[in-house]
């Protein structure tokens, strides 16, 4: 009897389980569609060198088209410039705050590509996600380790790195509530400089859902911006890492 009402209780809670999953995976598609058709339409326009540089929750306006007047040379200056020198060119006609998140995303993508380069899965969630980032902006799973790293970035130059912050970013990364096992595999790629397959991608997922280790890393492009009283409350591990809680702390320029 006791085995039966077990079995019982077994079916009902999966087929709730089915239920409820099938919903979240359907409201989210819902909601990523038309983000998917945005994405679609600036990946067709944006500059060659930016390689994947596509952030449709970001970046609010495109590049200023070529005049006729252009000669071929100018053309072809601009399109081998750099990443930096390209946003440079973007600040001439963007608002300030324009600026500031084009540095942000570059920023992001430089942080990205170092794992990429390394075999990890990058999952670009601020640019996927936007506003709904949960306050993770890159999602990495290692190729070699059993190991969710949670990373934010902050490009500042200017403001001030306060307490407040940085409590602010350890929080936010402990509150994450795992949801990149939704992003179709395509999105994924879509951000990847290191293009892989959708199977490699959805193996990698899978096999995290079961990992217990979760790193979290603040990358913070200036130790100018940091006040002093959040140096004091940093524990040096190398010359440009140090540790806050179980935060770990990257001071890495570009």
């Amino acid at each position: 009897m006791d085995l039966l009402i077990f079995v019982v209780l077994f079916v009902i809670v999966g087929m709730l389980y089915e239920h409820f999953n099938k919903k979240t995976k359907e409201e989210y598609k819902r909601k990523k569609n038309q983000e998917r058709a945005i994405a679609a339409q600036l990946k067709k326009k944006e500059d060659t060198n930016l390689s994947g540089y596509t952030s449709p929750s970001k970046i609010k306006s495109e590049v200023p088209p070529q005049t006729a007047n252009k000669s071929n040379k100018n053309t072809t200056r601009q399109q081998s410039a750099s990443l930096k020198q390209t946003k440079s060119d973007f600040s001439k006609d963007r608002p300030e705050q324009d600026v500031l998140k084009n540095r942000g995303d570059g920023y992001e993508l430089h942080i990205g590509r170092k794992f990429e380069l390394k075999g990890d899965l990058v999952i670009y969630n601020g640019f996927i996600q936007g506003y709904a980032d949960q306050g993770v902006d890159i999602v990495v799973l290692p190729r070699n380790m059993e190991s969710i790293y949670l990373i934010q970035c902050k490009h500042w130059r200017k403001m001030e790195f306060t307490r407040a912050q940085l409590d602010k970013i350890n929080d936010k990364l402990d509150g994450y509530l795992p949801d990149y096992q939704y992003i179709p595999p395509e999105k994924i790629n879509e951000y990847l400089s290191v293009k892989k397959s959708d199977a490699e991608i959805t193996t990698a997922i899978n096999k995290s859902l079961h990992y217990d280790q979760v790193r979290k890393t603040l990358y913070l492009s200036s130790k100018y911006v940091i006040q002093d009283e959040v140096w004091a409350l940093l524990e040096p591990i190398k010359d440009n890492i140090f540790r806050y809680k179980d935060l770990k702390v990257v001071v890495y320029a570009i």
